[in-house]
């Protein structure tokens, strides 16, 4: 014993590896310095080398968790889910990323899209607004996309000014577009006032043509079809959007007011991916809005649905 000190037997040598990142810094510490406070006591060296095997494990399966992302409006609730997967399908190494082809690349940016213009719509438009059509006699047709964009924006200056002079804010969603037949014509969804008859006043100060077939906007799909039809530009195919596709785009322009702002999502992680979704109470499940399929990435599955209100007698 010396300065009253147990002096220990065969004090085993330890190894200390090198380390070579701030993780691996972190658990060399952890197994060879604190552990080896134990050594001094017990005489033994133990070390937990599952250690690092172990966070990994963990944080694999935090990462891999299920992720629900919820869209919420007045009546719909739009849900996706997927697994919160970074390293590839389960037992294979994660695949090296491939360039898009042209068709996938038109696809998602269709889909994204439709799908903002969607919740757009949910947000801000009701039942009585207008889907309206602004055509252009042939004299007056504009010889480019610059100038018919230029239209468009002294007619809204007007419409502008006749909303805010009578007390009400401009909503508004368009597509401008062009036909193989150099038919230019302007899509337009706008909310409606409760005073005065907006229809007729949206033909008195359109000064190229006249307001073509106007609609007032129902509830029934909940926008989804109006969002494809306002959406579609020249790369859409029937494929891609189905029958909305009534006559062929060979150019096309998508725009809104900027007085519109979506709402962020809400986000939960589930411990588990369920072979049925759950819905809510007081909603059901929309059944032609469910889709499921199979990340060709990750090798996991995902689906998207929606939830509709239901509305009760009182």
């Amino acid at each position: 014993m010396k300065n009253g000190r147990k002096k220990i037997a065969h004090l085993p040598q330890i190894d200390v590896p090198k380390a070579s990142s701030p993780t691996d810094k972190i658990i060399t510490y952890l197994v060879y310095h604190l552990r080896g406070r134990e050594v001094k006591k017990n005489g033994d060296f133990n070390p937990f080398f599952n250690l690092d095997k172990n966070i990994k494990d963990r944080t694999r399966r935090q990462q891999m968790a299920t992720k629900r992302v919820s869209y919420e409006f007045e009546d719909v609730i739009e849900r996706e889910e997927y697994h919160d997967g970074r390293y590839g399908a389960p037992g294979k190494k994660r695949k090296e990323k491939k360039k898009a082809t042209l068709e996938q690349v038109a696809k998602v940016n269709q889909y994204n899209k439709e799908k903002r213009a969607r919740h757009l719509l949910r947000k801000y438009f009701h039942a009585g607004d207008w889907f309206v059509t602004l055509t252009y006699r042939k004299e007056r047709r504009p010889p480019d996309m610059k100038t018919a964009k230029k239209h468009f924006a002294a007619f809204m200056r007007k419409v502008r000014r006749w909303f805010l002079k009578n007390g009400f804010q401009p909503y508004w969603i368009r597509n401008i577009e062009n036909t193989s037949t150099n038919n230019w014509h302007i899509h337009l969804v706008i909310n409606d006032v409760p005073e005065g008859n907006l229809v007729k006043i949206l033909n008195e100060l359109w000064p190229h043509g006249r307001i073509h077939d106007p609609k007032p906007l129902y509830k029934r799909g909940d926008f989804k079809d109006l969002a494809t039809y306002i959406t579609k530009d020249d790369k859409s195919t029937r494929e891609m959007i189905g029958a909305n596709l009534d006559h062929k785009v060979t150019e096309a322009s998508y725009s809104r007011s900027r007085n519109m702002q979506p709402d962020p999502p809400k986000v939960d992680k589930l411990k588990r991916w369920e072979k049925e979704p759950r819905g809510k109470k007081g909603w059901y499940i929309d059944k032609e809005s469910y889709f499921e399929g199979i990340n060709p990435f990750t090798g996991y599955k995902y689906r998207h649905y929606t939830l509709v209100r239901i509305k009760r007698r009182v």
